[in-house]
C-alpha cells in the first residue's frame, strides 16, 4: 500500500494515508487502520475553544501589588545635652500619611520634619510611629541623655534638692519664676507658663495619692489653656522647657515621676472648656 504521512500538530501523532487495491483509501494511526469510503480525505483539526466564537478564554484579573508598610527614621543632635539645653529631633518616613509621637513627646506630627526640644528627663526617649495605606510602622525612637548638676548638700547655700527658695510665696521656686519671666515676653504666655510651673510644683510636693490627683487636675487645666494659646505642638515644647528648669536635678526628677506613678491606673475626664487665669499670677485654686 502506498502511504503518505500527514502530521497533525497538537494531536501528538502522525496519520498515514494509503491507497489499497481497488482504489479505496485508509488512514493508519499507531497501527490501527480505518477504511475510507471516500476518495477524498479531509482532516480538520480544531483547537479547543476556537471557532464559532464559543468558549473563548478570558485571563483572570491580575491582583494589585500590595502597598508597602510605612517606615520611620528619627535622630537627635546632639544625643547628650546639658540641663535646660535643647536637642534637635529630625525624622522622616515613607509610605505614611500620619505620624504620632510618644514617650518624651506626644501628639500628631508631620510625616517628616525637625524640631528643637528640651529633653524633659535625665534619659528622654522620643518615639515615633507612622501609619499609611499599607498599615503602621514599628515605633522608632532615639534617646537623649541630660547631664544634670551634682546634687548639693541639703541645707547648704546651693540647696536645690527639692523645695529651693520661694521668696514671694507664690508656689513657684524663684529660679523657675525668673526663667519664665525672662524667657516669655508676652504677658499672656508668661501667665500660662507660670500657671503650669505652679501646678507642676504641686505634683513635685505631693505626699500621697489625693494630693497627686489634685495636682494632676491642675496640670490638665493649665494644659488646656496653654494649648489654646500656643497650639498643641508648640505648647508641648514650652511645657517640657519649663519642666526641665523645674526638675533640674536627679532628686527632683525622681520624686516628681514617683508621685506621678501614684496615678497609675486612674483616668481623668477630658476638659473641653476651662476658665483660664491670665492675670500674671499663678493659679492655685481648685480646678
Amino acid at each position: 500500500m502506498d502511504t503518505t504521512a500527514v502530521d497533525a500538530p497538537g494531536l501528538g501523532a502522525a496519520f498515514a494515508l494509503g491507497k489499497r487495491a481497488g482504489g479505496s483509501y485508509g488512514v493508519a494511526r499507531r497501527g490501527l487502520f480505518w477504511l475510507l469510503t471516500s476518495v477524498t480525505v479531509s482532516l480538520v483539526l480544531t483547537a479547543c475553544g476556537g471557532g464559532g466564537g464559543g468558549g473563548g478564554y478570558t485571563a483572570p484579573p491580575v491582583a494589585p501589588a500590595p502597598v508597602p508598610a510605612p517606615t520611620v527614621t528619627i535622630t537627635a543632635n546632639p544625643t547628650t545635652v546639658a540641663a535646660q539645653a535643647t536637642t534637635q529631633l529630625q525624622w522622616s518616613s515613607t509610605n505614611a500619611t500620619t505620624c504620632m509621637a510618644s514617650n518624651a513627646w506626644s501628639g500628631p506630627q508631620a510625616t517628616s520634619g525637625a524640631v528643637q526640644i528640651v529633653p524633659p528627663t535625665a534619659l528622654s526617649t522620643f518615639a515615633l510611629t507612622c501609619s499609611g495605606t499599607g498599615g503602621s510602622s514599628s515605633p522608632q525612637s532615639v534617646t537623649v541623655t541630660v547631664q544634670l548638676p551634682i546634687d548639693p548638700a541639703a541645707g547648704s547655700v546651693a540647696d536645690t534638692t527639692l523645695l529651693g527658695t520661694d521668696a514671694n510665696g507664690n508656689g513657684i521656686r524663684d529660679d523657675v519664676e525668673e526663667f519664665i519671666t525672662q524667657h516669655y515676653t508676652d504677658p499672656t504666655q508668661q501667665s500660662l507658663m507660670l500657671n503650669y510651673a505652679a501646678s507642676a510644683t504641686k505634683m513635685l510636693l505631693a505626699k500621697d495619692q489625693p494630693a497627686a490627683i489634685a495636682a494632676q487636675q491642675l496640670v490638665d487645666r493649665t494644659s488646656v489653656c496653654g494649648q489654646n494659646n500656643f497650639g498643641l505642638s508648640q505648647y508641648q515644647v514650652e511645657r517640657v522647657t519649663v519642666q526641665a528648669v523645674l526638675l533640674n536635678n536627679a532628686t527632683r526628677l525622681q520624686i516628681y515621676f514617683g508621685n506621678q506613678q501614684l496615678l497609675d491606673g486612674l483616668s481623668f475626664p477630658a476638659l473641653s472648656s476651662v476658665t483660664c487665669n491670665l492675670d500674671g499670677k499663678p493659679y492655685n485654686g481648685t480646678p
